[in-house]
C-alpha cells in the first residue's frame, strides 16, 4: 500500500505498521510521550516530519528503510533493536537501512538518490461549457475512433469525459490511433471500461497542444498510450490491456518531459534519453518486460509485481531507483529469470519482498563492462528478501 501526503494528529502513535507500507510525506503529531511510529515489519519511508516527546520518534524492529525524516521534541530519530544497522545521532534521518547494502559488484550503502518531484496539480474546470464527450459525436455512421477524435479538436474545449461503462454499447472499440492535441488538458475516464483492443492501431497518442500539462485518469482496459510530446503528462487509475504479445499495451516514451504515473498498471518502455518518470503504486501484472529503460531516468515508490520473468531491464545510459518492491507471484508460471537486468546502468531497490511458493531465485543479473554475475538469494543476507540492493 502506497500513501502520500498524511497528516495525523494522536495522542499515541501516528501509525502501528504490521504489514507492507510505502509512506512519502508523513506529517505526525503526537500529544503523550512515545514514538510517533512503531513498526515491525515492511515500512519504506520518504520524507517525515514527526513532532512529540519521548526517547525516539520512530521505534523499528522489523525491515526499514527511511529518508528525509525530521523530527522535533524526541531525544533522537530512531531506535532499532540489536543486530540492525545502527540508528544515527541525532533528530534527523538523511537515510537508513535496516540490513546490510548488497550488490553483485561494489555495494554502495545508499539507494540511487535520483531527484523525487511531487505530482502537479491540475485543476478542474467547473465551467460546463469546456467540457465535452464523445457521445455528442457518436451517430450511426461513426465510429468511436473518430466521435472521440472529433470532442478533442473541438476548439475551446479542455476537459473530456469518456462515458461511465459497463455493458454495451458505450464500451469504446478503437480502430485507429487518438491523439490528445490541441486545447485538451484533461481527459477523465469515469472507469471507463475500453473494449480489449486486439487491433494495433488502437492507440492514444499524446502530442503537442495549449496545455503545458495534460492528465489522463481513471480508465480500464486502455490501449497502448505514445506519450509524442515534451509538456508534462500524468497518467492516474489507468489500466492497459495487453491480451496477447504484439497488440498495444505499453506506455511509450518518445518525448522529453515529465511523466508523473499513479496508481499504473502496464509496461513502461523509454525512447528518449531525455525522459524523467516518477512512478508511484506501479503493481504490473502481465508476463512481460515491465520497464525497459536503455536511457533517461526513472523513479518509483512502491512496486507490486504479481508475475515472473524479467521485470525491468536497464541499459547503459537508463538509471532506474525503486523504494518498495513486493513479489507476490502468483499462477503456474516457473520462469524463474532474474527480477532485474542491469546493463552497465545505474540502479538500487530497497525493501525487496518476495512471498508465495514461486519466486525470483535470481534477483539480479548485472553486467558491468562485459562481465555478468548474478546475484542471487543465496547471496542476499535476507534470504528471498533484500533490504538495499545497488550497482552504479
Amino acid at each position: 500500500m502506497v500513501l502520500a501526503d498524511i497528516h495525523v494528529e494522536s495522542s499515541g502513535p501516528a501509525l502501528i505498521n504490521r504489514g507492507r507500507l510505502v509512506l512519502e510525506d508523513l506529517n505526525a503529531t503526537i500529544t503523550n510521550p512515545g514514538p510517533a511510529i512503531l513498526s515491525n515489519k515492511w515500512l519504506t519511508l520518504v520524507g517525515a516530519k514527526l513532532t512529540g516527546s519521548g526517547a525516539a520518534a520512530i521505534e523499528n524492529s522489523g525491515p526499514l528503510y527511511a529518508r528525509n525524516v525530521e523530527t522535533t521534541g524526541f531525544e533522537k530519530a530512531l531506535a532499532v533493536k540489536e543486530g540492525q544497522t545502527p540508528a544515527p545521532d541525532g533528530q534527523e534521518i538523511v537515510e537508513y537501512i535496516a540490513g546490510p547494502a548488497s550488490g553483485a559488484f561494489k555495494a554502495r550503502p545508499q539507494s540511487l538518490g535520483l531527484e523525487i518531484k511531487k505530482t502537479p496539480v491540475v485543476p478542474w474546470e467547473n465551467d460546463p461549457s469546456k467540457w465535452i464527450s464523445p457521445q455528442e459525436h457518436k451517430t450511426a455512421e461513426t465510429t468511436w475512433s473518430q466521435a472521440m477524435q472529433a470532442a478533442i479538436d473541438t476548439p475551446g474545449k479542455t476537459h473530456l469525459a469518456l462515458p461511465f461503462t459497463k455493458d454495451e454499447p458505450e464500451r469504446m472499440n478503437l480502430d485507429a490511433p487518438i491523439r490528445i492535441r490541441g486545447d485538451i488538458a484533461r481527459v477523465h475516464g469515469t472507469v471507463h471500461r475500453f473494449h480489449p483492443q486486439t487491433d494495433p492501431k488502437s492507440l492514444i497518442i499524446i502530442e503537442d497542444g495549449s496545455a503545458p500539462v495534460v492528465v489522463l485518469e481513471n480508465m480500464l482496459n486502455t490501449p497502448g498510450i505514445i506519450i509524442r510530446t515534451n509538456r508534462t503528462v500524468i497518467l492516474d487509475s489507468v489500466h492497459l490491456l495487453r491480451p496477447k504479445p504484439g497488440f498495444a499495451g505499453d506506455i511509450i516514451l518518445e518525448g522529453s518531459g515529465n511523466v508523473f504515473l499513479n496508481s499504473i498498471s502496464a509496461n513502461i518502455i523509454v525512447r528518449n534519453a531525455a525522459s524523467r518518470i516518477f512512478a508511484r503504486q506501479f503493481n504490473h501484472e502481465p508476463v512481460s518486460l515491465a520497464v525497459d529503460i536503455p536511457f533517461g531516468k526513472m523513479w518509483i515508490l512502491g512496486w507490486k509485481s504479481e508475475n515472473l520473468g524479467p521485470r525491468a531491464e536497464v541499459g547503459p545510459e537508463g538509471s532506474l531507483e525503486i523504494l518498495g518492491f513486493n513479489s507476490s507471484e502468483v499462477g503456474k508460471n516457473k520462469d524463474l529469470n532474474p527480477a532485474f537486468v542491469v546493463n552497465d546502468g545505474k540502479f538500487s531497490v530497497v525493501n525487496t519482498e518476495q512471498h508465495g511458493t514461486t519466486i525470483h531465485n535470481e534477483l539480479v543479473r548485472e553486467t558491468r563492462k562485459g562481465v555478468t554475475r548474478n546475484f542471487t538469494i543465496k547471496d542476499s543476507p535476507q534470504g528471498r528478501d533484500c533490504y538495499l540492493y545497488s550497482g552504479y
